[in-house]
């Protein structure tokens, strides 16, 4: 088939398909005054012609048709404008704190460059800017872990060891503000789990705990067997509660997304505002759920339910990076 004047390649293509489908019936799908889409309908079974009953039918049909692609169509814009917003506010992120994380790094090899530094200078800079290069590879490495996808590497573990071994890692943390962290495990908690995603993801709520809760205060971390719902798994839920002064209604609808940070620039135990979101993800490869809630002077409680093995569906999960806001 020859092009005709003009004609886009889509457009001969279309051509083409009418001429092969022979259709009987051609009704157009519309978008307000956007033409999108033809629907081609065949010959009767009966090889009767269409009557203008069937083709109020058909029309009605149709209507009905591009009301749910209208729908579709905006359910994608809407998502492709908050994948937009959500790549510039990391990008914004990135570009924040990686320059001070140069700055110091930077400084260093302009007075070597320029030769104007001498040994007491040098040494006081140094291992600042050292301990910023390590932080900019962990930056980095957490920002590839979070736009990744993911196969879990799953293995037969114990809940209630699994915890232990997170709050074992962060003991010297937990002592040096004189914490008082409290466990209490259920009778049996056997689950199929990546531990080492796990164990991050209860680092990183413990961490947060830890940050939150004063010198002397109280931190609990309980394993909760669930009332089975399904025929084929259990449930358990990890709850954690801290001691500390609660997150603002205002910031816990942000909590995960991410680079948002309760944390002020300044305050050395900001991190890289990705801890809650990683969290998530590593709840979500598992085909769990995790919900926070928080008041005011009184603290906050993360909740992590997990099944006692992921649904097939989850082992493969291939998901990319999506706005998830919590609510």
């Amino acid at each position: 088939i020859s092009a005709l004047p003009g004609e886009t390649e889509l457009e001969r293509q279309a051509r083409a398909d009418l001429r092969q489908f022979q259709p009987e019936l051609c009704v157009p799908l519309a978008s307000g005054e956007d033409y999108f889409g033809l629907l081609l309908l065949g010959a009767k079974e009966s090889d009767e012609p269409y009557t203008p009953s069937d083709v109020h039918l058909i029309q009605n049909l149709v209507h009905n048709l591009q009301l749910v692609l209208d729908q579709i169509r905006l359910k994608n814009q809407i998502h492709l404008a908050q994948e937009q917003e959500m790549l510039g506010r990391m990008s914004r992120g990135l570009a924040h704190d990686l320059n001070n994380l140069l700055t110091p790094v930077q400084t260093c090899l302009q007075l070597v460059e320029a030769g104007v530094i001498n040994k007491e200078t040098l040494d006081e800079i140094l291992p600042v800017a050292l301990r910023n290069v390590d932080a900019i590879r962990a930056y980095v490495n957490e920002a590839l872990f979070f736009s990744r996808t993911h196969a879990l590497k799953l293995c037969r573990a114990d809940l209630n060891n699994t915890v232990k071994t997170a709050v074992g890692l962060l003991s010297g943390e937990a002592n040096r503000k004189s914490l008082k962290i409290s466990i209490d495990g259920a009778a049996r908690a056997e689950v199929e789990i990546d531990e080492i995603l796990v164990q991050r993801l209860l680092c990183n709520l413990l961490s947060n705990a830890i940050d939150a809760t004063p010198v002397g205060g109280p931190i609990s971390i309980e394993v909760i067997p669930l009332p089975r719902t399904e025929r084929n798994r259990e449930w358990y839920r990890i709850q954690l509660r801290d001691g500390g002064e609660g997150i603002s209604p205002e910031n816990l609808k942000r909590v995960f997304m991410p680079y948002f940070s309760t944390k002020n620039t300044g305050d050395k135990r900001r991190g890289f505002g990705l801890g809650l979101a990683i969290a998530r993800k590593i709840v979500h490869l598992h085909g769990g759920n995790m919900v926070i809630s928080s008041e005011r002077m009184k603290g906050t409680t993360v909740m992590v339910d997990l099944p006692d093995r992921p649904a097939l569906k989850d082992t493969k999960i291939s998901q990319q990076l999506a706005v998830e806001f919590a609510t």
